[in-house]
């Protein structure tokens, strides 16, 4: 079910044609992008932190590490929110994050907090890479689909970025595209393990190690 909703929404991304690095997003009135409003409110989904997230050595290492395993996109499973709507200081969580460690440029990075429990980080393998970010609606046939003809966020060339998204559990509320590609963040129902197909390096730490467990 999840393989031709995948394949449905990425025909449906990319015949919508894809803007590149540095062109025109959709008009937020913020200064990063943002989500629109969830259909029926008058209130954004989703506002954005503006920042320049330094090339730093940390981040570098990521980006080998992707390439080496040939993914064009790193992500992580951080932490589940509370609630579901977009709260003040909502990164609050991070401070202490183990995920700091290896990861520290984290807190320095856009932030897109938008209707959903689950918070993930997105980092692109090429430096030259953009990731562009699209609300996503659930069809009434079940198939998943942009909610709007343009990205409602764009990020820097090579700049990561820690997303808030995922009313359910059974399907995500976002779309993602990298280098041409069109990812959905959701954990797996079948092992709680992240499930966003073999071209995504899974950075997430699980309770059992990298090869067993669940997220945690």
């Amino acid at each position: 079910m999840r393989d031709r909703q995948r394949q449905a929404v990425i025909a449906a991304v990319l015949v919508l044609g894809l803007t590149a690095c540095g062109g025109e997003t959709a008009d937020s009135g913020t200064s990063g992008g943002s989500l629109p409003a969830p259909m029926g409110t008058g209130e954004p989904a989703v506002e954005t932190q503006a920042h320049q997230t330094a090339d730093t050595t940390e981040l570098t290492a990521v980006r080998a590490r992707l390439r080496s395993e040939g993914s064009v996109l790193g992500a992580a499973y951080l932490d589940y929110a509370g609630g579901t709507e977009p709260e003040e200081d909502g990164t609050d969580w991070l401070r202490g994050s183990p995920y700091l460690m290896d990861m520290p440029f984290l807190t320095d990075c856009p932030v897109v907090e938008g209707e959903g429990s689950e918070w993930y980080a997105l980092i692109p393998t090429g430096a030259e890479d953009c990731i562009r970010i699209w609300r996503a609606d659930l069809a009434e046939d079940g198939t998943i689909h942009p909610a709007e003809d343009v990205p409602s966020y764009e990020g820097g060339p090579g700049e990561p970025v820690l997303l808030r998204c995922n009313v359910s559990d059974l399907w995500s509320n976002v779309l993602i595209e990298t280098a041409g590609q069109t990812f959905q963040p959701f954990l797996s129902l079948k092992d709680g393990r992240l499930d966003m197909g073999p071209e995504v390096c899974d950075l997430t730490r699980y309770e059992d190690g990298p090869d067993g467990g669940t997220a945690g």
